[in-house]
């Protein structure tokens, strides 16, 4: 095509004779995938009133199960949805089908669950634990999506401390359009503080968060993140279900995060604590480069950071991802200085190193390789230990056949001490594996044998595993069994540990199915030996699709000789009963792939009329065009209704075009300007817009 515009933005003459050109056009379009619904022929329009063309969460396609009443023959108006957008998802039909018959906009989830929890421990004691644990997700058109949890737990933590009432509140507010390129997500509550997982986590050092009741909210542009919050810092106590506990200190931290154009992020966070009982007052920041590599023959991501507290505390560190041919390197360098504070917890400190992955793979063969050179106490401290250390490994798995794989590795580590109370040792380890599938199902066999030196003391172990997955016995119930057997030799003496755990899973009558796993343990260290055993039974009945009722119990016991030292308790029992229900009301709202999601969509409104006298206003004498097929931005449609209405929902904030479908106008009547009409529309704010037909016929 000569001309880049499309065919309705082409000026053409009016009438009949454009009419018939328009007709292919139209028919053709009409039948491209872009365009969500067919529209009906003249034949079919059914008339619909406002109410009947209200927004209906694009639900356009709906599969009634069997035995449920159908849905009105009059579909709903489709929300718009940009196709064309990449990563826009089409509507999952199969969700939709499985909601009930509740059809109206908009997701509902209410769910309330109750815990009785009872532990009882030989020569302790007994707790009991009752707790509610209540949810409620609900999605709105223009205001995000809210999500309440709620719990509440009565109980001790011990037998003789007292009964204590906890409870958890946390209040979600996520996909909050502020403007039409800034979206806000936050919470109030109980929250874990925590800036960007890209600024706090790295391959080997990790920034750490903490849990604090109070408000956090992140703002993210289209390019851009912004995170701030402050709160009480606390921890969750209780069994199964968890309470709150406020503990001494305040926690704040902000990061600020911005991707540019070549695909680098930058960005930078702060943190602050504040009269916590378990470290300094102190602030500390972070910032940090994540840019990609674009070398000849590599292809990967590099990435620097750094860290200080207010005492000038540092820590550095640098790590690199790229890929050569066949093979993914990883390999970076730290450095943590010994005092360095970074929130409530601090991080990984007083070391430092160098470390290198390799890894490659195919469908039949995985190799891995790495080496990691290390120390410990860098101001080498008298009174601490710390080492000089240096760890390489390896790893190789073949698949030989469709049935057999056999795999083996290697480890090596050597330490030496950088102070008098420092520890100098060797360690090496190999290991080997054999799988294969059999008629009577998957085995597996491992064995390895590791060697240890530590001050001229050295140290073995042989350890020997076998686990089987079995076929189904009775065509419901499925076994495995694993043996192991252990051989270590620990200063000269021996140890021998035995194993063996069988684990059945099955269905009951009707909606219910069970677990059972059974597991012993016989420890043989001479005068202190002793037998173990666990037993774990898990019983799950689908009352009906919204209840689930679960009934969990667990037994341990030791069996130690006389002369045995073992801990202050030798059975426990531990039995754990809940019942929770689950309600989904409403279907899901389309997604929207723009900035802003769907809360800060807004919608396009309108009406189709005979404009008589030609004025472009709709006086109270002319009448409606029903029947006529409205596009928008040339992917979305609507049919007028009886008396020329139509409506677009969830329509992403900017500038977007309306076209009428020129075969559906009944002669003599026509457009003046075919051209596609502009429209905009503002964050949450409805457009409206009315077009007029003119008389082109006596």
């Amino acid at each position: 095509m000569s001309d880049s515009r499309n065919e309705f933005e082409r000026p053409r003459p009016t009438g009949k004779n454009a009419r018939l050109g328009a007709i292919a056009i139209a028919a053709s379009l009409l039948a491209a995938p872009a365009v969500a619904q067919q529209a009906p022929s003249p034949a079919s329009v059914a008339p619909r009133t406002v109410a009947q063309s209200a927004p209906m969460a694009g639900i356009t396609n709906l599969t009634i199960a069997a035995g449920e009443r159908p849905a009105p023959a009059v579909p709903p108006a489709p929300a718009y949805v940009d196709q064309l957008i990449e990563g826009v998802a089409r509507e999952d039909e199969a969700a939709v089908a499985a909601q009930p018959g509740d059809l109206s906009p908009g997701l509902r989830v209410w769910s309330a669950e109750f815990v009785l929890d009872q532990r009882d421990v030989s020569d302790i004691g007994t707790t009991t634990s009752p707790g509610v644990a209540f949810r409620h997700r609900r999605e709105t058109e223009r205001y995000g999506d809210f999500l309440l949890e709620l719990d509440v737990a009565r109980g001790e933590q011990f037998p003789s401390a007292p009964r204590l009432t906890r409870g958890r509140f946390t209040l979600f507010h996520d996909q909050f359009a502020l403007t039409d390129s800034w979206m806000a997500n936050s919470v109030l509550g109980t929250w874990r503080s925590a800036i960007a997982p890209w600024l706090a986590s790295s391959y080997r050092i990790t920034l750490p968060s903490s849990l604090a009741a109070g408000a956090f909210t992140t703002l993210t542009g289209r390019d851009s993140e912004l995170r701030a919050g402050v709160g009480r810092i606390g921890r969750l106590v209780g069994m199964s279900v968890q309470g709150f506990e406020t503990l001494d200190g305040t926690i704040a931290s902000a990061d600020y995060s911005k991707r540019l154009r070549d695909g680098t992020l930058v960005g930078g966070g702060v943190v602050s604590i504040h009269g916590s009982r378990d470290v300094p007052d102190h602030v500390a920041a972070t910032i940090a480069a994540d840019m990609p590599v674009t070398l000849p023959g590599l292809d990967g991501r590099a990435k620097v950071q750094a860290a200080m507290d207010d005492n000038g505390e540092t820590g550095f560190w640098a790590d690199g991802r790229v890929r050569m041919g066949r093979y993914n390197h990883r390999i970076g360098v730290y450095r943590m200085a010994p005092d360095l504070l970074f929130g409530e917890i601090t991080p990984q400190k007083d070391s430092q190193g160098f470390y290198w992955r390799a890894d490659t793979r195919s469908s039949a063969m995985t190799a891995n390789a790495g080496l990691d050179v290390s120390a410990t106490n860098l101001d080498r401290a008298p009174a601490r230990g710390g080492s000089d250390s240096v760890e390489g490994y390896g790893n190789l798995s073949l698949r030989l056949d469709r049935s057999t794989s056999v795999g083996a590795g290697l480890s090596l580590r050597d330490d030496n001490a950088r102070t008098a109370a420092g520890l100098t040792g060797r360690r090496a380890a190999t290991s080997g594996w054999v799988s294969r599938v059999t008629p009577w199902g998957v085995s597996r066999v491992d064995a390895t044998y590791t060697r240890t030196t530590i001050e001229g003391r050295a140290d073995s172990s042989r350890y020997y595993g076998w686990s089987h997955d079995w076929p189904q016995l009775g065509g419901s119930v499925s076994p495995s069994t694993l043996v192991t057997f252990t051989d270590e030799r620990i200063d000269g003496r021996p140890v021998r540990r035995t194993s063996a755990n069988l684990l059945l899973r099955g269905e009951l009558v009707g909606p219910a199915s069970w677990s059972l796993s059974l597991t012993g343990v016989d420890v043989d260290d001479g005068p202190d030996s002793e037998r173990n055993y666990n037993a774990a039974l898990s019983l799950d009945w689908q009352a009906s699709p919204e209840w689930l009722v679960r009934l969990q119990w667990q037994r341990n016991q030791i069996q130690p000789t006389a002369t045995s030292a073992v801990a202050p308790f030798t059975r426990d029992n531990t039995v754990i009963l809940s019942a929770r229900f689950e309600s989904f009301e409403g279907t899901p709202y389309p997604r929207v792939a723009a900035v802003g999601g769907r809360s800060g969509t807004g919608s396009i409104t309108g009406t189709l009329y005979f404009d008589e006298n030609r004025d472009g206003k709709r006086q109270p004498t002319e009448r409606g065009a029903g029947g006529v097929t409205i596009l928008l931005d040339g992917r979305q449609m609507q049919t007028t209704d009886q008396d020329g209405r139509f409506a677009f929902s969830l329509v992403p904030p900017g500038e977007h075009r309306l076209s009428v479908v020129l075969e559906r106008i009944p002669l003599p009547w026509g457009l003046e300007d075919e051209t596609p009409r502009p429209v905009t529309v503002q964050v949450r704010e409805d457009a409206r817009v009315d077009i007029g037909l003119t008389r082109f016929a006596p």
